[in-house]
């Protein structure tokens, strides 16, 4: 028997329920969570309102990493596919005469992780300087993420040349899953500012180009979790890291 303990928001339960998944297949077991647990029980309702082909399948151990589900990968993605209904709302999104243009998405995640003790929250010269630099290798469009649309909005965009080509998405937190169907459909490309965030994270992973997830050398930030991150299970090898240097450049790391 293989269980697990819903904790965190949907990046984290999803980095859960699919390492359960994972696991369950590798040692050829079943994979069950216990009924009789209110709080598991109300958690997977979240799951099981938005992504119900995944509740349906339905350690006290951290489950932070690829390596538990790289096996099922392409299941994953099929389960997180968004239905007909959902492309047309998201193809809505993007202005017909920008459809084919290069997409480059911002997660940036301030809010809870300014306060918990714990995480460190997007750092606005590095916000800047990274979204200029991956501008610079693809100008187009620049769709930034984030649970502080107005911190954004003042603090970051207003300090970008090309405002009109960014949009700053807003999504309310109980349509997060939202934000994880446009990425599949429209992220050319991912810049992840809080490296320790498990939906920046899924953001990425389910990007359209692996090899253009660009995310933070959490050693630079105040976030304590880089103490005990082990990167090469965190973030997938062909995935780049980057840094800012003394003198404001970023750098690949």
């Amino acid at each position: 028997m293989v269980s697990i303990i819903f904790n965190g928001g949907i990046g984290n339960q999803l980095f859960e329920v699919f390492s359960l998944l994972g696991l369950a297949q590798k040692l050829n077991r079943t994979a069950i969570f216990n009924a009789d647990d209110y709080v598991l029980h109300s958690n997977l309702g979240l799951l099981n309102d938005q992504i119900p082909l995944v509740a349906s399948r339905v350690i006290s151990i951290p489950l932070e990493s690829f390596k538990y589900f790289s096996s099922i990968d392409s299941s994953i993605k099929k389960w997180l596919k968004p239905s007909e209904r959902e492309m047309i709302s998201l193809k809505k999104l993007i202005r017909r005469k920008d459809e084919l243009r290069f997409k480059t998405c911002v997660h940036v995640r301030r809010g809870d992780f300014l306060s918990d003790g714990q995480h460190a929250g997007t750092d606005k010269t590095f916000t800047i300087r990274a979204i200029d630099h991956l501008y610079t290798l693809h100008s187009g469009l620049v769709l930034i993420f984030s649970n502080d649309p107005e911190w954004v909005r003042n603090e970051i965009v207003e300090h970008l040349d090309y405002q009109n080509d960014v949009k700053i998405m807003e999504t309310s937190k109980d349509n997060a899953i939202k934000d994880l169907y446009f990425s599949q459909v429209h992220c050319d490309s991912v810049l992840i500012t809080a490296p320790s965030s498990t939906f920046g994270w899924w953001i990425g992973y389910l990007s359209k180009n692996q090899s253009s997830v660009y995310y933070r050398d959490i050693h630079e930030t105040e976030d304590t979790v880089k103490y005990q991150l082990v990167e090469e299970d965190f973030f997938p090898p062909t995935w780049k890291k980057i840094g800012i240097s003394r003198n404001g450049l970023i750098i690949s790391k």
